[in-house]
């Protein structure tokens, strides 16, 4: 499923929030490890930054995910998904549509385990939005990889999505929602990319399935 916007070797465990009574407990769902191939060219901090808010907004539900970086190196499957950060755009996405993500569906309830994220659309919408304060070339590197992490890792949690709840399906709000603005993606708060507890629990009942953790 595609992740696009309305018109308009390393390891990284992501730490719980400071509040550990704010957020779910996570002890009923071992970490799932996810192998990450950047392609050459892809600067480290862009990807530790867009894994970073990725994993946090599945952090924020007790979900948490353990990131091994493989830098220029050819994907391998195994049980869990594996992502592919490059500069790719998707097959088949229409004239209107910049896709910052997609997951292909070999059946309706069939996700490939690939999840791809691209570079380029993400660095193209970001040069679009007018509302960062000055244009992204007028931006340090470490500033614009700050915003196109924020961007990609929002929508890259959102494929993890559709990987896990195992659904090429769109909700009318939350995480799953198919039509975020560019707005919503760059927005320092994670408003509108809140996960359910219903797909909360369809998402750990997934990952004790695919590690053979008992219930």
């Amino acid at each position: 499923m595609l992740t696009t916007v309305a018109a308009a070797a390393l390891a990284l465990t992501l730490q719980p929030s400071a509040d550990p009574n704010a957020r779910p407990r996570n002890d009923d769902v071992p970490p799932m490890t996810v192998n990450v191939y950047a392609a050459r060219g892809v600067s480290p901090h862009l990807v530790t930054e867009t894994l970073t808010e990725a994993g946090a907004v599945w952090n924020d539900v007790g979900i948490t995910l353990a990131w091994r970086v493989v830098v220029d190196g050819e994907p391998q499957y195994t049980a869990t998904p594996h992502v592919v950060i490059a500069d790719e755009t998707a097959q088949g996405a229409g004239r209107n549509q910049t896709p910052l993500g997609w997951v292909r569906f070999k059946h309706p309830d069939d996700p490939d385990q690939e999840i791809h994220i691209s570079r380029k659309n993400g660095m193209k919408l970001l040069q679009s939005y007018a509302g960062l304060g000055r244009p992204v070339e007028r931006m340090p590197p470490s500033e614009v990889d700050a915003n196109l992490g924020r961007v990609l890792g929002r929508a890259l949690a959102h494929e993890l999505g559709h990987f896990l709840l195992r659904s090429a399906t769109h909700t009318t709000r939350g995480l799953m929602r198919g039509n975020h603005t560019i707005r919503e993606f760059v927005a320092l708060g994670r408003r509108g990319f809140e996960v359910d507890p219903a797909q909360r629990a369809a998402v750990a009942a997934r990952i004790r399935d695919m590690l053979g953790a008992d219930t």
